[in-house]
C-alpha cells in the first residue's frame, strides 16, 4: 500500500512538471501569476476580405427566431475546445417576459445579425426602468453579444442597440 502512494505522488509531480496544475482537466493551461491564461494567440483570417454582403439587423420577435438567438453560440463556438454550452431552455425562459419577473421593471430587446440567409451575430439590450427611476439615471445595458470575427457585424449590432438605448 505504501508502494501505491509513493506512485501516485511521482505520477503527480510528474503531471505538474509538465505544466498541468492538480485537479484540472488535462489539457487545460495553469494560470499565470498575473492571472492570465496561458492559451496561445489564435490566428483567425479576417472576414471582412470575403465579398462584401451586407449585415442585415433583425429583430428577435417570435419563439422560434429566440430559439435560434439563444442557439447561435453553438454554432459560432463549436470547433473552440473551451466553449461550454448553455442550456437553451434556461436561456429562453430568461429572455421571455412571461417567465422572468425581471421584466416586471426591465424592458430588454434582441437582435441578430445575418449576412444573407447566414447568422452572424446576436446582441441584446437591457434596461432597467427601476435603476433609472430609482437613481435618477437614465441608463442601458447590453449582453449576449456574438459575434465572427468581423468588425462590420460588431459595429451593426452596437449600432443598433446604442439608438434603442438612448431614445
Amino acid at each position: 500500500s505504501i508502494g501505491t502512494n509513493a506512485n501516485a505522488s511521482a505520477r503527480s509531480v510528474k503531471r505538474r512538471s509538465r505544466g498541468f496544475a492538480p485537479g484540472r482537466p488535462e489539457g487545460l493551461p495553469r494560470r499565470r501569476a498575473s492571472g492570465r491564461d496561458t492559451i496561445p494567440d489564435r490566428v483567425v483570417p479576417h472576414t471582412s476580405a470575403a465579398p462584401f454582403r451586407m449585415i442585415d439587423i433583425r429583430e428577435v420577435r417570435s419563439r422560434s427566431e429566440l430559439k435560434a438567438f439563444v442557439s447561435f453560440p453553438e454554432r459560432l463556438y463549436r470547433d473552440h475546445p473551451q466553449y461550454v454550452p448553455k442550456l437553451i431552455g434556461d436561456e429562453i425562459k430568461t429572455l421571455r417576459p412571461d417567465s422572468n419577473p425581471a421584466f416586471d421593471y426591465c424592458e430588454a430587446r434582441c437582435w441578430m445579425a445575418f449576412r444573407g440567409a447566414t447568422p452572424v451575430g446576436r446582441i441584446t439590450g437591457i434596461i432597467s426602468h427601476l435603476y433609472n427611476e430609482t437613481w435618477g439615471k437614465k441608463r442601458a445595458r447590453f449582453g449576449w453579444l456574438d459575434f465572427e470575427d468581423d468588425p462590420a457585424v460588431s459595429e451593426a449590432l452596437l449600432g443598433t442597440v446604442e439608438p434603442w438605448a438612448r431614445s
